[in-house]
């Protein structure tokens, strides 16, 4: 074969994201990073820069790189691994192992992903690269694919970080004028940050770090790769079998949760007890009790109470979703395997309820789970569903969907959002292109389902 012009922003064997010799200047915020040696895609979120490596966290805002090395070239990689060690991490992750911690990783950061396409990584925070001096703030995907290493890494401003938090940090005259880590060999302070910003209790910033890393997972993928069995297989999504979680004792009153229990290898997805309410924190979102019911068989996922997620108050919506309102007649109580009581919350602007566009969150006592983007338009809300369609013990996410033509004609794009049971025991949803394409213009919720079985 012919060698192929390297184009600007598709990286080519040993290169990153980022401005590389020849190359254009780094995509704008939304923009795709493509890979075509390991057929990677992914999608930048909203209001983050592409950048190279020694760019990350050095501009206002939050910034991402993206690494694809050859194992024979690991060791001048983001990790460093050598070649022996890259290839022992490749073969552990394909076991579905987490395996060694790397140095730097913040203690309790670390997990083991299942990424859309069925390929395992391991994720974890950085705070410090070890010097007294050294502060920043990155979350890193680390997995493989043919044989080829990628990084992938998520950073926020330093300055900026340590603004909204300033009482985890001091200023040390051998460090300058900036702010550094009190302590950095305080491992559970460290550890208390990273859980406070993942949780949502510590605003803007850092909660705006861990939401963009939330929805950054869902946008890698991986073309041509087979899906694992914990995955829908595109063609022949499974028959449903409805899994009817356990019901609370007692109802869970908003506030931060513990994260939820730790699920045994070879179990991803088995439906466990919910999980444990923590202390008061974010209270929810507001709403009014609405009408719309999607037509589920009785217990499948919803709650019996659906006013709980309807009557939380608006304070908490506005300081953590950039002021959106609730859609009420969209808004849904759940009951989730390990999580318990749960919000299935569709968002829009103020004045835009009956118009779109809309966006939506999944809420566990205060915890977002998933921030679910239909995509671009004026997308319109018609219909909610859920669904266990890959039989992993977690609802699909089925929705009717009006968007808004350039002429201001409304057409069908209907989404699902399938789930990923993690092997930590939580979920994860993404949606899977080639099935959206099936299924874009159902005229509604029995058509889209019967697609969804056919394969049609």
């Amino acid at each position: 074969p012919q060698p192929q012009t390297p184009q600007p922003n598709q990286p080519q064997p040993g290169q990153q994201s980022g401005q590389q010799p020849g190359q254009q200047p780094p995509p704008a915020a939304g923009a795709a990073f493509t890979d075509a040696a390991t057929g990677l895609r992914v999608a930048v979120p909203a209001n983050v820069a592409l950048v190279s490596m020694a760019e990350l966290g050095s501009r206002s805002g939050l910034t991402m790189a993206v690494e694809v090395l050859p194992l024979e070239r690991a060791a001048t990689g983001r990790a460093g691994l050598s070649t022996a060690q890259a290839t022992a991490e490749m073969q552990g992750l394909a076991k579905h192992s987490f395996g060694e911690a790397p140095v730097q990783a913040v203690h309790g950061s670390e997990e083991l992903l299942i990424l859309s396409d069925g390929t395992y990584a391991k994720a974890y925070a950085v705070f410090s690269r070890g010097d007294a001096c050294d502060i920043r703030f990155e979350r890193e995907v680390r997995f493989y694919a043919r044989n080829r290493q990628v990084s992938i890494v998520l950073a926020a401003n330093a300055q900026e970080m340590t603004a909204a938090a300033p009482q985890f940090f001091a200023v040390r005259p051998q460090c300058g004028q900036g702010m550094v880590w009190k302590n950095p060999q305080d491992a559970q302070a460290l550890q208390h940050f990273f859980t406070q910003a993942r949780d949502g209790t510590l605003p803007g910033p850092p909660k705006s770090w861990a939401d963009a890393f939330e929805a950054m997972l869902p946008g890698i993928s991986l073309q041509g790769q087979q899906p694992t069995p914990q995955q829908p297989a595109p063609q022949q999504p499974a028959p449903q079998q409805p899994v009817t979680p356990p019901m609370p004792s007692q109802p869970v009153q908003p506030g931060q949760p513990g994260r939820p229990p730790v699920m045994q290898p070879g179990q991803p997805g088995q439906p466990g007890q919910p999980g444990q309410p923590g202390q008061p924190g974010l209270p929810g979102l507001p709403g009014l009790p609405g009408q719309a019911q999607p037509t589920l068989p009785a217990g499948t996922f919803l709650s019996h109470n659906q006013a709980r997620c309807r009557m939380i108050p608006p304070e908490p919506l506005a300081r953590g979703f950039q002021g959106k309102v609730m859609v009420s007649e969209q808004t849904f109580s759940l009951e989730l395997p390990w999580y318990g009581p749960a919000c299935f919350v569709t968002l829009a602007q103020p004045g835009g309820v009956a118009t779109g566009p809309h966006s939506y969150v999944m809420l566990y006592s205060g915890q977002t789970l998933a921030l679910l983007q239909p995509g671009p338009g004026m997308p319109l809300t018609r219909a909610v569903a859920f669904e266990d369609l890959n039989n992993d013990g977690y609802p699909e996410i089925l929705l009717i969907i009006d968007n808004l033509a350039a002429r201001g004609v409304r057409y069908r794009d209907n989404k699902v959002f399938w789930s990923m049971a993690q092997p930590n025991g939580g979920v994860r949803w993404a949606e899977r292109p080639e099935v959206t394409a099936r299924i874009a213009d159902a005229p509604d919720m029995k058509a889209l389902r019967q697609r969804l079985r056919q394969g049609q």
